[in-house]
């Protein structure tokens, strides 16, 4: 720039091209344009878009087994329950086996 000249950039916006997880995701850059005294007299060349990455959220799980009656084996009926983490109206699944501690009889029973 030129002493004197003051240049800067107005604030535009940039939008991903898909809100899925992913790398090198297009990001492109709306809206932008020169400001302050002088602007006129520049232009620019910048890039438009840009790669980078959308991450996956954590999301919050709980699990639960039923009581059962002695049969000689550690396995366990799960239900899983997402309690947070969720965006808007997004739904999600979660399936799996589970096991107790142990075989044996007994209250207060870990279910990994």
């Amino acid at each position: 720039m030129v002493s004197g000249d003051s240049v800067g950039f107005s604030s535009g916006d940039a939008t991903f091209d898909t809100k899925n997880v992913g790398t090198n995701k297009t990001v492109t850059l709306n809206g932008v344009t020169l400001t302050g005294t002088g602007n006129a007299n520049y232009s620019y060349s910048a890039s438009t878009t840009d790669a980078s990455v959308i991450t996956a959220k954590t999301l919050t799980a709980s699990i639960t087994a039923s009581n059962k009656t002695y049969n000689g084996n550690t396995t366990a009926a799960p239900t899983f329950t997402i309690t947070g983490g969720l965006v808007g109206m997004e739904t999600v699944t979660a399936t799996g086996t589970a096991t107790f501690d142990s075989k044996d009889v007994g209250t207060g029973k870990t279910v990994t």
